[in-house]
């Protein structure tokens, strides 16, 4: 008796620590496209199903239909091509919402632009309450990008200061180019902020010969009769005839 009593305990032991070594991994739930245990002759079951449920398409059985249907894609582009094309979409549409063309200014030129900026002198954008700047483009970001913006420097109060202000920004309200620079200078003329004294020199900076813009290419090439030219004096010898 006590024999089996021990025996009996020492399975009941072995059990146990037999349970806590086994491991339990959920089942994955079985596709319902999975026709592995398919049977042809299936007994419908008695019970019905519920009457929204649905109904069995005829795709489903069809082996030359893909199911479930692969959908196309919205467009072809991913990545960084389709924030690219983003990018480009509302630069364009922030573009034509502009009241004014931004001019083809480089790092040297004198410009002015009705800044609203956030000084505390100024009030909200809502108030259209603003500054006109006259400064000195020392640098550009990104020209032709969503996120451009360039670097000015001017005089304020007797104080010099530094603003770097978005191409797209809403307290941007108007720009123009004073004075014209040389044109070939680098991207970003950081040395006049770090070698100021008490002011800013506001003036263009000319170095080297002046390089035409591309406003005044455009502007030179339609004031020019030899690349234009006129429908009415073009003769076809099959017409005259």
């Amino acid at each position: 008796m006590i024999r089996s009593l021990h025996s009996s305990l020492g399975t009941a032991s072995r059990f146990a620590r037999l349970a806590r070594t086994l491991v339990y991994r959920r089942e994955k739930p079985r596709n319902i496209f999975d026709k592995t245990s398919y049977t042809e002759d299936w007994v419908p079951r008695e019970k019905k199903f519920h009457p929204n449920r649905k109904p069995r398409l005829p795709q489903w059985d069809d082996p030359k239909v893909i199911w479930p249907p692969v959908s196309s894609r919205p467009t072809k582009l991913t990545g960084e091509a389709l924030l690219h094309q983003l990018r480009n979409e509302e630069k364009n549409r922030l573009q034509l919402t502009k009241v004014y063309t931004m001019p083809d200014f480089r790092p040297g030129d004198v410009i002015r632009y009705p800044a609203l900026t956030r000084f505390h002198y100024l009030h909200s954008l809502s108030e259209g309450n603003g500054n006109t700047i006259t400064a000195l483009c020392i640098g550009r970001d990104g020209p032709n990008s969503l996120n451009g913006s360039f670097t000015a420097v001017f005089n304020f109060a007797g104080v010099p200061v530094k603003m770097k202000v978005k191409h797209n920004s809403p307290f941007l309200s108007n720009l123009v180019r004073v004075m014209k620079g040389s044109g070939d200078l680098k991207q970003k003329l950081n040395y006049i902020w770090h070698t100021r004294k008490a002011s800013v020199p506001v003036a263009p900076i000319i170095k080297r010969t002046m390089r035409r813009r591309r406003d005044e290419k455009k502007a030179s090439s339609a004031k020019d009769p030899q690349n234009s030219f006129m429908v009415d004096k073009i003769t076809d010898p099959l017409i005259v005839e």
